[in-house]
């Protein structure tokens, strides 16, 4: 499509990652019943909160199993409304505690979600499968970059749950697959420095997620 190519500023303290501005460009679509379909060839669909496709999900929990990245968007009515068609929920809770985090779960599960996935990130993260609960030890790293490790938890772990792998076994390579990933800059480990004139004129400086 022609148009603006979409970008995020990511800024880097101490290893860790904050979002700056970011320009939407032409990444936002309204996929096609054709496109639903295509989809529904896979053993998953995952879609995060920021995808902008949340009008379609119904329709294409309906062809394949839906796995949803909430972030922090925990008991809100429009979470509560796509729980209903999500096989697998993944969330972000950092600022939780033990009992906050298993509350959580129950009230993913309790409104539709069969899996749960809750990161946290130096404290362990949560995976439930609805009959089970386990905590997922993170992996002690010296990080130089903490963008898409909460993205490659779950990618690992939606490879546990399409596989059948047991829930032990599902977490633990989960947590380190979100470790490695804080070993490189970026979410691809390919961050460029920004040097075009937009960022030139407001002094940004980060690197474009892929």
């Amino acid at each position: 499509m022609p148009g603006r190519t979409s970008r995020t500023v990511v800024r880097h303290v101490a290893g860790d990652r904050y979002f700056g501005s970011t320009d939407k460009g032409v990444r936002v679509f309204a996929p096609r019943a054709a496109d639903l379909d295509l989809v529904a060839t896979y053993d998953l669909a995952h879609v995060s909160y920021c995808s902008e496709l949340d009008e379609v999900i119904a329709a294409l929990a309906r062809r394949v199993a839906v796995s949803y990245d909430f972030d922090e968007r925990l008991d809100t009515p429009e979470t509560e409304d796509l729980l209903r068609h999500v096989t697998v929920a993944a969330f972000s809770g950092a600022s939780l505690d033990d009992a906050e985090a298993i509350d959580a779960v129950g009230w993913a599960h309790d409104r539709g979600a069969s899996w749960v996935v809750l990161t946290r990130g130096r404290s362990p993260a949560l995976v439930s499968d609805g009959r089970q609960m386990v905590r997922a030890a993170p992996r002690e790293v010296t990080a130089v970059d903490t963008l898409g490790a909460g993205d490659a938890f779950i990618a690992r772990a939606l490879v546990g749950v399409v596989a059948g792998e047991p829930l032990e076994a599902l977490a633990t390579h989960a947590a380190h697959s979100g470790a490695e990933a804080c070993l490189e800059q970026g979410g691809f480990g390919h961050g460029r420095a920004l040097v075009d004139e937009d960022a030139t004129a407001q002094g940004l400086h980060g690197h474009v997620p892929g």
